[in-house]
């Protein structure tokens, strides 16, 4: 079930994170002091979504030792008590990072992209944290995978500083580059395609759900396959490009 205290004390980890990074990161990177207040916020966001990425994999990969037979067994309604603070731990960042994309609003190049993308998670998540009348949570294989996901982030945020900090160049940059593109393919695009696969086995407790929880959790799935697709591509394409000695654009 969905346990709004332990959400909303979630919510102040991030914002004591946030808070941190505004302090530390003038003396951390020269950088940081000449560029714009919308990219001062991004860069700070940047450093809350590592803090949140580490913490979310270290979450996932602790469900999935706990629960191992969720990767193998077709059971749509697998319980674990893990993954009951996981996904509230989930959704407290995307709470939090959702709110600070709004102040920022449309001086964020990737506003809409971050809308949309937070919009469906946090709809998705109450329900397969919060459960139904039958179910104190469901889909206990697709929020853990999809918070695996996460591993891909600091890569992410780790391209955007070295853009912005100008040493998007040598050894460091291609490895993370290559990193980045590697992992975000496997994980996030070959991810989501493997759990549609996974979704379609157990099509039949799926549908089993009142009809509005398992339309709205179709759309955020195939909302989100769709972006993991997108920005796979971009990648793959950019990736290409550097190795071929051109130039990348910061997201």
């Amino acid at each position: 079930m969905f346990d709004l205290y332990l959400f909303g004390a979630l919510i102040p980890v991030f914002a004591s994170v946030h808070f941190l990074c505004w302090i530390a990161l003038p003396y951390m990177s020269k950088t940081f002091n000449t560029v714009g207040a919308s990219d001062k916020g991004y860069w700070v966001a940047n450093h809350v979504s590592t803090f949140h990425a580490v913490g979310a994999v270290i979450l996932s990969v602790d469900c999935m030792v706990d629960r191992p037979e969720m990767l193998t067994e077709d059971d749509f309604f697998m319980q674990s008590e893990k993954a009951h603070f996981m996904g509230h731990f989930f959704m407290a960042y995307i709470f939090f990072d959702f709110c600070v994309c709004l102040y920022y609003n449309k001086q964020w190049k990737s506003f809409w992209e971050n809308m949309a993308h937070h919009g469906c998670v946090l709809l998705c998540w109450y329900q397969l944290v919060g459960g139904d009348e039958h179910h104190d949570s469901y889909g206990l294989l697709f929020s853990t995978v999809s918070i695996f996901c996460e591993i891909t982030t600091p890569a992410v945020n780790l391209f955007w500083i070295q853009k912005k900090t100008g040493t998007d160049h040598g050894c460091c940059f291609t490895l993370n580059g290559l990193y980045l593109t590697f992992s975000f393919v496997l994980f996030r695009a070959g991810g989501f395609l493997w759990m549609g696969y996974k979704l379609y086995i157990v099509r039949q407790q799926f549908f089993s759900l009142a009809t509005y929880r398992y339309v709205t959790i179709a759309f955020c799935y195939l909302t989100g396959l769709t972006m993991q697709l997108m920005w796979s591509k971009k990648l793959v394409t950019g990736c290409i490009k550097t190795l071929r000695g051109g130039k990348t654009k910061a997201r």
